[in-house]
């Protein structure tokens, strides 16, 4: 009799052994069919894109600073990427294509710059408009963006610029940049010293955020436009404008620049060019126009 319940019993567990191993095996192929679903509705999720940065932003406009010299280090000058080979299809560790289609700017903390030891001496990935114009010839720059990443220790970046160019490339005219979730606006007032006229726009931008902004001069007043989208939430807008400074009129030559420049610099720390500190910035749309 005891012989029968074991057998009995035996019996029992083995189906229950393969019911549960089916119902197991049924719920890892419905996983990936849902998976596979997904992925065919969103393609961006696909981590193989087939896109380079040039097929998402006109590259044409613009030159790229890199934290890297021209031997492969960051002890030297910062080298640029001429806009042929951007629109060629460029692209690397500090520029490359997103999972979600758009552009992303890595910058490490221990990059090279542009003036090691004078001048700007802080490294950046970041785009330079390659024409010149006066504030009289008016421009605007537009883009949209989202940040990823700061530098732990100083969470700051410029994203857009109006910068002094020819006999003034040195001299910082308009900064638009954010800091621990805070966007500011930097009009300078003169073409030598620090005078500056630094505004508050938008606080506790989360990263991830969708920021879109634009740099507009007609010759006489500068303009701001700032939108800030959470992941989940209403949108923030901005606007604001102020005059051009006297000293930034007539002559004087500038240009655009966008992208990744943090303020920054720990060129010691032995771990370029595999660095993980920095600052990084994802920008889905960019644009310049002039009028």
């Amino acid at each position: 009799m005891m012989k029968k319940n074991l057998c009995y019993y035996a019996a029992c567990m083995l189906a229950i052994v393969q019911l549960a191993s089916c119902s197991k095996n049924q719920t890892v192929q419905s996983n990936a069919q849902n998976d596979a679903a997904t992925v065919m509705s969103n393609p961006q999720n696909h981590a193989e894109s087939t896109l380079l940065p040039k097929d998402i932003l006109n590259l044409g406009p613009w030159t790229l600073t890199l934290p890297i010299d021209n031997s492969g280090s960051n002890t030297g000058a910062a080298i640029t990427v001429d806009s042929t080979t951007l629109k060629n299809g460029y692209t690397s560790q500090w520029l490359y294509t997103s999972a979600d289609s758009g552009v992303t700017f890595w910058c490490p903390t221990d990059g090279a710059t542009t003036t090691p030891g004078t001048g700007s001496d802080h490294p950046r990935t970041e785009l330079h408009e390659n024409r010149l114009w006066t504030v009289a010839e008016k421009g605007k720059l537009q883009a949209t963006l989202i940040i990823n990443q700061y530098p732990p220790d100083t969470p700051s970046m410029t994203i857009g610029q109006i910068h002094g160019g020819g006999t003034w490339g040195s001299v910082p005219f308009v900064l638009l940049h954010i800091k621990s979730g805070t966007i500011y606006g930097t009009v300078y007032q003169a073409l030598t010293g620090s005078a500056d006229s630094l505004h508050t726009f938008i606080k506790n931008v989360a990263l991830s955020s969708k920021i879109y902004y634009s740099i507009y001069t007609n010759g006489a007043t500068v303009y701001f436009n700032i939108i800030v989208t959470p992941v989940s939430g209403s949108p923030t807008t901005l606007t604001w404008n102020t005059p051009v400074p006297a000293a930034f009129k007539g002559s004087v030559l500038v240009h655009f620049s966008a992208g990744d420049y943090i303020t920054r610099h720990n060129p010691g720390d032995g771990l370029f060019p595999n660095s993980t500190i920095g600052g990084k910035l994802t920008m889905y749309s960019l644009a310049i126009t002039h009028y």
